[in-house]
């Protein structure tokens, strides 16, 4: 008798080993199908693609996410990538016609930016530091705003001519745009 069971009992550690080397087999194929078919970060999720360069749904909401809250308010998302294809078009257009700001200006432009806030580096760090963004992050940000600046500025503003007379008689058509109504500010109320 305890030899039918000491049998009985080696039957049951063969088939828990076998329950057990095809639990590790199928947890070892979900985790393969999970990490095959699941989106990875190295996989990143476009959302516009222009002229080849990508746009993906991480740079979407980190630009988002720096905005000021009060910004948040009126601008969506939606408008956001619109905003920033738009830029990428005249980035590109920029490069193409060879209008571009180097490394040194953008960093200089940062400089000042420190000087007139008032940062010191470390208070400057950390102001990026709370909107997710690093300061190599902001001069690359800045090297691309300036030449698209510099573009408009070559390409487009400088053809602008506008004379005093084409101003002045714009002024006399539309007055009424130009009138501020009166208002009211009270500042504190004695009870």
């Amino acid at each position: 008798m305890a030899e039918k069971k000491e049998i009985a009992e080696k039957k049951v550690k063969k088939n828990n080993l076998k329950y057990l080397v095809v639990a590790i087999i199928v947890i070892v194929l979900l985790v393969f199908i999970y990490i095959k078919y699941s989106p990875q970060k190295s996989e990143e999720v476009t959302v516009a693609s222009v002229n080849g360069e990508n746009i993906t749904l991480t740079e979407l909401s980190k630009a988002y996410d720096s905005m000021p809250d009060q910004l948040k308010l009126t601008t969506s998302k939606k408008v956001l990538l619109n905003q920033m294809v738009e830029a990428r078009i005249i980035y590109q257009e920029a490069k193409k016609q060879d209008i571009l700001v180097d490394r040194e200006e953008a960093e200089e432009y940062v400089r000042k930016i420190k000087l007139s806030g008032g940062f010191t580096d470390e208070q400057f760090s950390e102001l990026l530091s709370n909107q997710n963004t690093t300061e190599e992050e902001v001069i690359i940000q800045y090297i691309k705003q300036l030449t698209i600046q510099k573009f408009l500025n070559e390409t487009i503003i400088s053809k602008v001519k506008i004379s005093d007379n084409e101003v002045r008689e714009y002024y006399n058509e539309n007055k009424d745009l130009f009138k501020i109504p009166e208002t009211v500010t009270v500042k504190h109320i004695l009870v």
